[in-house]
């Protein structure tokens, strides 16, 4: 165990924990638009910067992917850290205004005005904001992965999918959509028309999933995702094993 002094008070932790679950654990708050426990740290968004002296000097470090590997002082308080949050949050309401997250986190650290201008200003409540949750998620547990990547540079930076156009490689796994803290990505169409195409499908009898797939022309990975899916959600019913030990599915349950 290691013991660090965070804002005054002494904290043994883990070696290798960061800075921000060490400051969960005694619930102090930094703010981390970036960071989900079940992706792998980044420090995008920058937000949970923070002040640290380490012994022999006093510096700013992302607070979500630094390991704390011997005795540090943190101040998630200093005049420095709240000056860089602020600025960030100002530079995050000046390009999405309406994204209720901002908005929030705006109002919680008494942000009222943003000091810049940006050219490329979003108002959509929804707007993506960078944070990179999406990406990483494709590519630490999507099911073929690393759909979704940065595009662009500067102000014109954005997420998409290679030659930003939809692609057969991605297998609808809907993590993507399932992390994203502001709503920007919806895959709502893509899901109703799975479940027609196995609608439609199981019209002329009882299938298998490869059966299934090959009915409804659909890659065998996305359709095995959407049975298991519609299965663990209790909204398919299963029959007997086949000859090759592939389940039959019968018949999508009614007001699902």
């Amino acid at each position: 165990m290691i013991e660090i002094t965070l804002n005054d008070q002494k904290v043994q932790v883990e070696e290798g924990c960061t800075i921000l679950d060490a400051a969960n654990k005694i619930g102090v708050d930094i703010p981390a638009l970036c960071h989900q426990s079940s992706v792998e740290p980044y420090g995008a968004c920058r937000l949970c910067t923070v002040e640290i002296h380490d012994g022999r000097k006093t510096r700013m470090v992302t607070a979500c992917n630094y390991p704390i590997r011997t005795p540090i002082t943190v101040n998630t308080v200093s005049e420095k850290t709240v000056n860089t949050r602020n600025t960030l949050i100002q530079m995050m309401m000046s390009r999405w205004p309406n994204v209720p997250y901002i908005k929030e986190m705006a109002e919680k650290y008494k942000v009222i005005t943003p000091d810049y201008t940006h050219p490329q200003v979003d108002y959509d409540k929804n707007a993506c904001v960078l944070c990179g949750l999406c990406v990483r998620i494709c590519k630490q547990d999507g099911i073929l992965k690393g759909i979704t990547g940065f595009n662009g540079r500067g102000s014109s930076r954005a997420i998409d999918v290679p030659f930003e156009q939809r692609t057969d490689e991605c297998q609808e796994c809907h993590k993507c959509e399932a992390i994203c803290p502001t709503g920007a990505i919806i895959i709502p169409t893509e899901f109703v028309r799975i479940k027609e195409a196995i609608t439609a499908a199981l019209e002329s009898g009882p299938k298998s999933i490869p059966e299934l797939a090959k009915t409804a022309n659909l890659p065998l990975p996305v359709m095995t995702y959407h049975i298991m899916s519609l299965q663990k959600f209790g909204q398919i019913a299963v029959g007997d094993l086949d000859e090759d030990d592939e389940y039959y599915f019968y018949e999508l349950k009614k007001n699902n």
